[in-house]
């Protein structure tokens, strides 16, 4: 039987979805002043930190690392017994993300329908399904299945970063980085936006700019406390510096 702070945790989403009709936990924790021992009332931060923590895993994921997935997901299965449900919507997820590599968009967009039918509260469920949608032409279902993720989301900011992370996965670089450089304008200071930017900037073979960007996150994240951040920022700019040696073309006889 679950206890009242487990079923809590695990019901995190829904309630600070909740909250935001009557001005969010932010407001209610201001006209309170609760002591931060009374964890219920910061609940809003653990489903940001957590949705954090999804972006950045998204960033890093690339090719080799959905084999390491599903490997991971059969440990999982074997050793921590989750619902049916659960591991149903595992295996759709697992199985989308394998399709898009292939490069079945389709299909990858039939199972994250029915891992949508499993989830239906899930934004990132629904960010993908937009940008699949949107990637075969079927402009309304996109724009239902993003207006769904932002409302989960609640924050502008969060939905553009999230969504331009997906882009760049889909190597929709432009779309990309519109989600970015709008992110920025909402807040010049967020560092999961500089990273984004950084990367869509590699992604364009542009590593000078991204260099900048990533080494601009890293900053901001550490002014922030956010040492998750910090290291993946620092660990994206090192790898280009590392890099970029070799990709230099050597000079021609008019350029020395």
């Amino acid at each position: 039987m679950k206890t009242v702070e487990g079923l809590l945790r695990s019901k995190a989403d829904t309630l600070v979805r909740e909250m935001r009709a009557v001005g969010g936990l932010a407001r209610a924790r201001q006209e309170v002043g609760p002591d931060e021992s009374r964890w219920w009332w910061y609940l809003d931060r653990t489903v940001a930190g957590r949705r954090r923590r999804r972006m950045l895993r998204w960033l890093a994921i690339g090719g080799a690392v959905v084999a390491l997935l599903l490997v991971a997901g059969f440990a999982y299965r074997a050793f921590l017994a989750p619902s049916p449900e659960e591991q149903m919507l595992y295996q759709h997820l697992a199985q989308a993300a394998q399709l898009r590599q292939e490069g079945d968009l389709a299909g990858a967009l039939a199972e994250y329908e029915a891992a949508r039918a499993l989830a239906p509260d899930e934004p990132e469920i629904n960010l993908w399904l937009g940008v699949l949608y949107e990637a075969q032409g079927r402009d309304e279902e996109a724009a239902a299945a993003f207006a769904r993720a932002k409302a989960l989301i609640g924050d502008e900011l969060e939905f553009l970063v999230q969504r331009g992370m997906i882009y760049g996965q889909m190597n929709e670089v432009e779309a990309a980085l519109a989600d970015a450089e709008a992110a920025l304008a909402l807040d010049p200071e967020s560092a999961m936006a500089h990273l984004l930017l950084g990367s869509v900037y590699e992604a364009q073979g542009n590593f000078p700019r991204a260099v900048e960007e990533f080494e601009r996150a890293a900053q901001l994240a550490q002014q922030a406390g956010d040492s998750e951040l910090f290291v993946q920022a620092r660990m994206r700019a090192a790898m280009l510096l590392q890099k970029a040696p070799a990709l230099r073309q050597p000079l021609g006889k008019g350029q020395r």
